[in-house]
């Protein structure tokens, strides 16, 4: 997996990291990259400001019923390459989950924590190859 995985992410170093075991989630893997350079030029002005505390920030995106994760680069993005939010987007309609980009671009993640069931699934969005990918924490 993690050979396939850093094959399609290109120049994004993918590690495994100690956490909580057992956790599952749905990636969603288009076929498509950002230069991690260019959106951090965009979210400039999304970066500098104060830093919002983790827990206050998720309790106001849970209570509106959105991702429990967030990522400030996430705008900067699917601004840049409006394909994304079109990936997101649909990725979202199918698999009736609210999906975060992991880093500056390219892949979204959602929990599958609620116990439902997730296949390897290819998709098509904005013109572009999506795989959704189930994975699981070790």
């Amino acid at each position: 997996f993690k050979e396939k995985f850093m094959k399609k992410l290109q120049s994004d170093l993918v590690e495994p990291l100690e956490g909580p075991k057992g956790r599952r989630f749905l990636l969603l893997v288009p076929e498509l990259h950002m230069a991690t350079a260019r959106v951090y030029s965009v979210a400039g002005p999304l970066l500098t400001g104060p830093r919002r505390n983790a827990t206050v920030f998720a309790r106001r995106y849970l209570g509106k019923g959105k991702a429990p994760y967030f990522n400030r680069l996430q705008g900067a993005a699917e601004g840049l390459e409006p394909r994304l939010r079109e990936v997101r987007e649909k990725g979202e309609r199918m698999f009736s989950r609210v999906f975060t980009m992991t880093g500056s671009g390219g892949a979204y993640f959602a929990p599958l924590e609620d116990g439902a069931g997730a296949q390897a699934h290819v998709f098509e969005a904005g013109g572009v190859r999506v795989e959704a990918i189930p994975v699981a924490t070790s």
